[in-house]
């Protein structure tokens, strides 16, 4: 488990941190098992581009909304094949 966070004051596209993520997850789903990479996205425009960019899959796990803001939920990547 780890958790990652892209500051404001750095041009760095936040994608490549979770491309990064992405990758060490699928590395690491090989030797132990993991099934899954979720993430919380902090809003719905970063929540659309996730499951646009990255085919992320909403779960049923529902995040605190923000003041004012609508409720999200939390986002999943499955790491392993389904089994056919």
């Amino acid at each position: 488990m780890t958790w990652i966070a892209k500051s404001v004051r750095h041009a760095l596209d936040g994608g490549m941190l979770v491309t990064d993520a992405i990758g060490i997850a699928l590395e690491i789903a090989e030797k132990a098992s993991a099934t899954v990479l979720a993430l919380d996205p902090y809003d719905q425009p970063t929540s659309d581009m996730w499951k646009h960019r990255y085919a992320m899959r909403e779960s049923r796990t529902e995040l605190k909304a923000r003041d004012g803001e609508p409720t999200l939920r939390r986002l999943y990547l499955p790491l392993s094949k389904p089994a056919v």
